[in-house]
């Protein structure tokens, strides 16, 4: 039998871009979403015979939920990032996974930019240090909704600045793995009653030191990744599609990484799709990384650890 669905939980922005993708291969979308009383879609009443895959894009407090039940059911699961809401649902992912032989992926689309792959081939020589500033006014994410009704703000949901914005903490751990939180500020934005923090400052240190900050409420929204090696520095700034080296000499290289940021980013849900449809590997050839646990991991103890 030719299994040619693959089912999408969830039916937000994130589920409806990923229903194109998966059309565009080939397969069937079943978009699986919540009944007319707000109840999570109940999986026992779906006809599996025909599933080749899921792909869960619901908020993040449901992830490990629904990804283990797909995985009990022997079906390989994309989970959008994080893939839980706290370090030991994550885990217990790994272990249904491992359990069952069945392939899970995360979906930090962010490791497929060409940016990203310059940075972790390394060949500016020895790096020195390096840092990342993520901040984006979240009133503007989502046009025409309020904010405030943002999983990303919602705790409950698990939303908040650490799990929402993880992905800063995939990128650097997965160009410098040994990195750990040593240091941590922190604090809450005065112009709104939110029950989270909406600023980080965060020190990751190993080989390597790392500098993150995560802001929700900027006076202007503003995006960098860099790397200061002994030859000099390697700059990266999305927004603007925008990446240099500048050597210690002051010569600069402008490097191509594509026509714009928007294009940049739908390219890489695709190759995050191609990635986990075409991967032949067994849950237990991934590593902690690649499985999504490592920023995971961060993200909790960012979340957790008081100043």
């Amino acid at each position: 039998m030719n299994k040619n669905e693959i089912i999408i939980w969830g039916s937000g922005s994130s589920g409806k871009r990923y229903a194109k993708i998966v059309e565009s291969f080939g397969f069937k979308s079943v978009i699986l979403s919540r009944d007319s009383s707000g109840n999570q879609f109940d999986i026992s009443k779906l006809e599996l015979e025909n599933v080749f895959a899921g792909i869960i894009s619901t908020p993040t407090i449901f992830h490990a939920e629904q990804s283990i039940e797909l995985l009990k059911k022997q079906i390989s699961v994309l989970c959008d990032k994080p893939i839980a809401s706290n370090f030991k649902d994550g885990n217990n992912i790994l272990k249904t996974a491992l359990e069952n032989n069945t392939k899970f992926h995360v979906g930090y689309n962010q490791r497929f930019f060409k940016s990203f792959n310059i940075f972790k081939d390394n060949e500016f020589g020895i790096p020195l240090k390096a840092r990342s500033v993520w901040a984006e006014d979240i009133r503007k994410w989502q046009k025409n909704k309020n904010f405030i009704d943002s999983y990303a703000v919602r705790k409950d949901l698990g939303g908040g600045v650490p799990l929402t914005l993880s992905h800063d903490f995939d990128w650097w751990l997965g160009i410098f793995p040994d990195l750990k939180l040593t240091k941590l500020t922190k604090s809450t934005s005065s112009k709104f009653e939110l029950d989270i923090e909406t600023y980080f400052k965060i020190e990751l240190n190993g080989k390597v030191d790392c500098q993150i900050e995560l802001d929700y409420f900027p006076n202007q929204n503003f995006r960098e990744y860099e790397v200061t090696y002994e030859t000099g520095v390697l700059t990266y700034r999305p927004f603007e599609n925008y990446l240099k080296f500048m050597s210690n000499d002051s010569e600069v290289i402008n490097i191509d990484i594509g026509n714009s940021w928007i294009e940049n980013r739908q390219k890489s849900f695709i190759s995050t799709f191609k990635y986990f449809i075409e991967d032949q590997r067994y849950p237990s050839e991934l590593n902690s990384w690649e499985f999504g646990l490592d920023a995971l991991k961060i993200a909790c103890e960012v979340e957790s650890t008081n100043e």
